[in-house]
C-alpha cells in the first residue's frame, strides 16, 4: 500500500525515533516519538508507539551500526546464485544466520558478472526487534538499513518512505520482514499477556481503594467538623 504519508522508526543503538513522512513533498512531516531503549524495554516502547501512531502500518529503519552489509561479486561460471550468497555469507558474518535472518538484491548485472547487495541485523537486535513487533502486534510492511534507504534519498527516513521495492522476485527487492514466533515465544507471549491484564486489574483495584479512603476521610472530615459547631 503506497499512500501519501509513511510512519517511519528509524532505529539506532541506543534511541528509537518515530516520524511521519510526507511522501509527496519528500518531507519530514512531524516527530512524535523519542525515547531511549534497550533490550528490556524495546516490547514495551513498540506498545507505546502502537497507541501514537494513527497509521496501522510502519516501516523500520535500522542504524547501520545495528546491520551487516556485504557486496558480494558473483561471476558468470555461478549456476545457483543464492547458494553462493549463501557460502560467502557463511565466510564474511561472523554470527549464524537461519535464511529468513537476511535478504539480497542483484544490483549490477553485465555480461560477465553479477554484484549482489545483502543486508542482515545483528544478531541480538534482530531477536529483540522480531520479539518486540510480534508482542506488540505492530504491522511492518518494511526493515531497511540507513545505507539502502540513502539510496533514494539523502536523508535515510526520507528514503525508506520512498521505498516500492518490496513485491516481486526475490533477488529484485530488498526487504527484511519479520519472523513468526516459535511456540516457546508464544506460550511467553501469552504470559506477558496476563501478566499485563493482571497489572491493569491491579491498578484499577488499586485506585479504587484510594477512591474510597479519600470519600471515607472526607466523610470523617465534615462529621468533625459537624461536631465542632455543634460543641460551640
Amino acid at each position: 500500500m503506497f499512500t501519501n504519508k509513511k510512519t517511519i522508526l528509524f532505529i539506532t543503538r541506543d534511541q528509537i525515533t518515530v516520524t511521519v513522512v510526507n511522501v509527496k513533498k519528500k518531507t519530514v512531516e512531524s516527530s512524535i516519538y523519542q525515547k531511549n531503549w534497550d533490550s528490556s524495554n524495546l516490547t514495551s516502547l513498540m506498545e507505546e508507539i502502537k497507541k501514537k501512531i494513527d497509521r496501522k502500518v510502519v516501516r523500520v529503519l535500522v542504524s547501520d551500526s545495528l546491520c551487516y552489509q556485504l557486496e558480494i561479486n558473483l561471476e558468470k561460471d555461478v549456476t545457483n546464485e543464492k547458494d553462493f550468497i549463501t557460502a560467502e555469507i557463511e565466510k564474511r558474518i561472523p554470527e549464524h544466520l537461519e535464511k529468513e535472518d537476511w535478504d539480497y538484491k542483484i544490483i549490477t548485472k553485465e555480461k560477465d558478472k553479477k554484484v549482489a547487495v545483502v543486508i542482515a541485523l545483528v544478531n541480538s537486535f534482530w531477536g529483540n526487534l522480531n520479539k518486540a513487533i510480534n508482542f506488540s502486534q505492530i504491522k511492518v510492511e518494511a526493515i531497511e538499513s540507513e545505507t539502502s534507504a540513502r539510496q533514494r534519498n539523502e536523508d535515510p527516513v526520507i528514503g525508506i518512505a520512498l521505498k516500492k521495492d518490496m513485491m516481486g522476485a526475490d533477488r529484485e527487492t530488498l526487504n527484511l520482514t519479520p519472523k513468526e514466533m516459535l511456540d516457546g515465544d508464544c506460550e511467553e507471549k501469552e504470559l506477558y499477556a496476563k501478566l499485563a491484564k493482571r497489572s491493569n486489574l491491579i491498578s484499577i483495584i488499586f485506585g479504587l481503594i484510594l477512591g474510597l479512603a479519600a470519600l471515607c476521610s472526607a466523610y470523617y472530615f465534615l462529621v468533625l467538623n459537624k461536631v465542632d459547631l455543634f460543641w460551640k
